[in-house]
């Protein structure tokens, strides 16, 4: 994910292989009523795929995203599939509302879909 951060370019917010994630996908971001940004996605510890070890993860910038904070776990359930972030800023209140999902890591996308998962994809709202 790459932002623009004023005079000096792109900034990569999250570039595959960086850190302990080999992809990171499904990125979003919110600007905070006190001009925080936060930049949020998925972690995908092993690979590209859908299913298996992903965390919600998140980094945040003071500087209008000049300089990112690292890495801050928002939800890591091991083997577990935790994504999908999708945040809302409470512009009344200052309350980042994060709305995600999460479903066993074996149970796969197609699984999920056709209903023959051993689970069902939950969807949870995580509040700052």
């Amino acid at each position: 994910m790459d932002i623009e951060n004023g005079n000096d370019g792109l900034v990569d917010i999250f570039k595959s292989g960086d850190g302990a994630y080999d992809t990171y996908r499904i990125p979003s971001i919110v600007r905070c009523i006190d001009g925080t940004l936060i930049a949020f996605c998925e972690g995908r510890v092993k690979g590209r795929g859908d299913s298996g070890n992903i965390d919600l993860i998140a980094r945040r910038s003071g500087d209008s995203g000049k300089t990112w904070s690292p890495v801050i776990p928002i939800w890591n359930d091991g083997p577990n599939t935790c994504g999908n972030p999708a945040p809302v800023v409470d512009l009344t209140t200052g309350r980042v509302w994060i709305l995600m999902t999460w479903n066993l890591g074996d149970d796969h996308e197609s699984q999920v879909m056709s209903g023959t998962s051993r689970d069902v994809r939950h969807v949870y709202v995580l509040v700052r």
